[in-house]
């Protein structure tokens, strides 16, 4: 089974599906062109749809006072990593955008998410309903700017929540 840590790098488009280096199939895809490098914007995206399903795949954790414990340490983490991703406003050119790190919620309850967010100071998003980020919510760490900043701050919170193993990905959105 393929993981995100063995995924082997450059992706690539083979015959109507992403495939690793060694032209393992990872994602099916609809593209026009038959083998063709991916553009990085194209990458990105794929990659970020692969993290979404590997995350997903994997059972969430039984949801009591250490699982909480545990998400609101790394909350905390994340902000703090945001934190120290931050070149300031005037380093802040690119799009305008709503660039968030997300986590998945699905077998949690309400009161759950409120205590996790009481307890790690960090605003908790209401629950995405799209098919796609069904039970995700955005993780509103502190963020400075609205441009390639905002995105920076972002992703550092983001990795941050990966390295924690919690179920993370990243929303990106241009304004």
């Amino acid at each position: 089974m393929t993981t995100i840590q063995n995924l082997k790098l450059p992706l690539q488009y083979l015959n109507g599906a992403v495939c690793d280096a060694d032209g393992k199939t990872i994602v099916e895809a609809n593209r026009d062109a038959n083998t063709t490098p991916l553009r990085p914007f194209e990458r990105d995206e794929i990659l970020q749809q692969i993290v979404i399903f590997f995350n997903k795949s994997v059972k969430p954790e039984k949801v009591d006072e250490a699982a909480i414990e545990r998400f609101a340490l790394a909350l905390k983490s994340a902000n703090k990593a945001a934190i120290e991703a931050d070149k300031g406003i005037e380093n802040d050119g690119g799009t305008c955008n709503f660039d968030t790190p997300i986590l998945d919620f699905k077998g949690w309850k309400e009161i759950e998410i409120q205590k996790l967010s009481q307890l790690s100071g960090i605003r908790i998003g209401d629950k995405m309903t799209s098919k796609f980020w069904k039970g995700c919510r955005m993780i509103y760490v502190q963020m400075n700017g609205q441009g390639a900043n905002r995105t920076r701050m972002a992703e550092a919170a983001f990795k941050s929540l990966q390295e924690a193993a919690l179920p993370a990905s990243m929303y990106y959105q241009m304004d």
